[in-house]
């Protein structure tokens, strides 16, 4: 078995060759479900019933071709109105010039003054023709509609989000008027993590690094998940859950952090704390999505779902679960359902109810044979568009998204256990136990949270409107003929592409509800997904080095004896 150095295969690409089934571009991201393949490390938020989907990258058919690409478009999904992922409206919305379209990011929202702040995390995408993607800060003001407008915050905004390193697959999250990035690569040597959580302030803007102390990690964490909670504590909490620290014990190597505990962060006095969790416990994992929503019980629930552990192939099947944690119990309940999807790089976000809407994520099962990091791409994706949607109050895959659910009550087995257990866990220290203790659930019951997840934008330039809108067949149509005419993405045609305010929806298919697929098949090896190469204004970025085989045998044993979730 050999390595394979995605480096050396990018060098062979620029020297003149290329693999002759596959083509990498940019265009809309909003294809039709008819030649959709797949969608990850997106980042996505939920701001006044609606969702928006921003940066990552994607892939579709065209003819006997897979086209990979990077999404320059912004889209956004009507939470206000019922859907399935084959009836789903997606709009795709042109930004202005200079606007990032990165990969691995994050978006903080401002729930007090509507408004996402993007660009102070993420990498140039592998794929396409993207442009040096400039440090800075960035809002979009939504109009209500699917769309709204842009403004270049760099004349107002702290110097340190153009001077400092913009880091990637940061833990991410935001709330009570406040945005938190924790760890993530230093996008210049991928085999070091960044350390500290970088805090911005939205009314006072101010940005501040701060040392982490207190838990075990010490701050240095890559693809973990982050989510605010806001009804413990006088200003909300953000617990963090697993991830990994390459290098931490071998340079370029995985090393996946415990999940026997979470990390809590009190913004409040700016103290970390670790519990200790208990229940059914998930493996240690990176690359997941993680969200929540509060009861009607007065707990909030903390979901996490599919990931993987660095090992592509039929060992992956078993990452295809959901886990939830319950607060304040910090005990863990797992989802009763037959693995058959895992994925990694994907997102997901609380969208009212208990339900949560799952995006995209790239097939952990495939394994070549091509280019490891494209291949993971060329399988459809057995949920149309990419999206699906779990309820939280019965701990299954629904069949569609409903608007009027709005009220949560959790699932039977969690109130059972709160029936017959302590509500609140042995705590590791007097002072987490006192900030549990500070709880509001007063308006806990509606609305909808992100996992990357409030106050006045300065004022600035660059502020762009929303314009015309086409039809999925117009779509579809358009993205097909211009594999063929490639020539126009040069020059003018991509300036004059990227300037205008495009609102074109995407959706349809033959399926009326969420989807399944089959088991995947036998393979004869595994791949570890190991170091990431530089990004420099210079060069396209490699998101990972090279893959390193590990041993054949799984690590899990699939599971007997559990129900199938029919999404049909």
């Amino acid at each position: 078995m050999k390595y394979v150095s995605l480096i050396a295969l990018f060098s062979s690409l620029s020297a003149g060759l290329s693999l002759p089934l596959f083509k990498k571009r940019q265009a809309n991201s909003a294809i039709a479900s008819s030649i959709f393949r797949r969608r990850a490390y997106q980042s996505t938020a939920v701001l006044d019933g609606w969702l928006y989907i921003d940066g990552g990258e994607f892939s579709y058919a065209s003819g006997s071709d897979i086209v990979y690409q990077y999404s320059s478009t912004l889209l956004s999904i009507d939470l206000s109105q019922d859907f399935t992922n084959a009836t789903v409206n997606i709009n795709s919305n042109s930004k202005p010039a200079g606007v990032p379209d990165l990969d691995s990011g994050g978006i903080w929202v401002d729930k007090v003054n509507k408004v996402l702040y993007t660009g102070f995390a993420g990498r140039s995408s592998t794929f396409g023709n993207a442009a040096y993607q400039d440090r800075g800060l960035w809002s979009f003001s939504p109009d209500g509609q699917g769309g709204g407008s842009w403004k270049n915050l760099n004349s107002t905004a702290p110097a340190g989000f153009k001077t400092e390193v913009r880091p990637y697959s940061a833990l991410v999250a935001s709330g009570d008027g406040k945005g938190f990035m924790l760890g993530g690569f230093d996008p210049a040597n991928a085999s070091v993590g960044i350390s500290g959580l970088v805090i911005y302030d939205f009314s006072s803007n101010k940005l501040s690094n701060n040392t982490v102390t207190g838990i075990a990690n010490k701050g240095v964490v890559q693809m973990g998940g982050a989510h605010f909670v806001p009804n413990f504590g006088p200003q909300g909490i953000m617990i963090t859950f697993a991830g990994d620290q390459v290098g931490a014990k071998q340079a370029g190597a995985d090393s996946l952090l415990s999940t026997t505990t979470v990390q809590i962060y009190d913004p409040a006095t700016g103290v970390w704390y670790e519990q200790t969790t208990s229940g059914n416990i998930p493996e240690p994992r990176k690359e997941f999505c993680m969200t929540g929503a509060a009861s009607n019980n007065e707990t909030y629930e903390i979901f996490v779902y599919a990931g993987w552990n660095g090992n592509l192939g039929p060992v992956a099947i078993p990452y295809d679960e959901v886990y939830v944690l319950s607060l304040p119990s910090f005990n863990w309940f797992k989802a009763d359902y037959l693995a058959e999807n895992p994925r990694h790089g994907l997102t997901c976000n609380h969208i009212g109810g208990g339900q949560i809407l799952t995006v995209g994520g790239v097939n952990t099962t495939q394994n070549g044979p091509n280019n490891l990091y494209d291949d993971v791409f060329n399988t459809p994706d057995q949920f149309t568009q990419g999206l699906n949607v779990f309820d939280l109050s019965t701990m299954a895959w629904a069949t569609s998204y409903s608007a009027q659910k709005q009220t949560y009550s959790p699932a039977a087995a969690i109130q059972q256990y709160y029936s017959t257990n302590p509500r609140h866990p042995t705590y590791s220290s007097t002072g987490l136990q006192q900030l549990m203790s500070v709880q509001n659930f007063t308006s806990a019951t509606t609305g909808s949270s992100s996992s990357s997840s409030n106050s006045t934008s300065p004022a600035s330039p660059g502020s762009s409107s929303s314009g015309s809108s086409t039809n999925t067949g117009a779509i579809a149509g358009g993205v097909v003929g211009g594999v063929v005419a490639v020539a126009l993405i040069a020059g003018g045609a991509v300036f004059f592409l990227r300037r205008r305010r495009n609102k074109e929806v995407a959706g349809g298919g033959d399926a009326g509800s969420f989807a399944t697929h089959e088991m995947p098949g036998n393979s004869n090896s595994q791949y570890e997904m190991s170091a990431a190469a530089e990004n420099t204004p210079m060069a396209n970025n490699i998101r990972y080095a090279k893959y390193a085989p590990v041993p054949s045998e799984p690590r899990h044993e699939m599971p007997t004896n559990e129900t199938r979730h029919e999404l049909a």
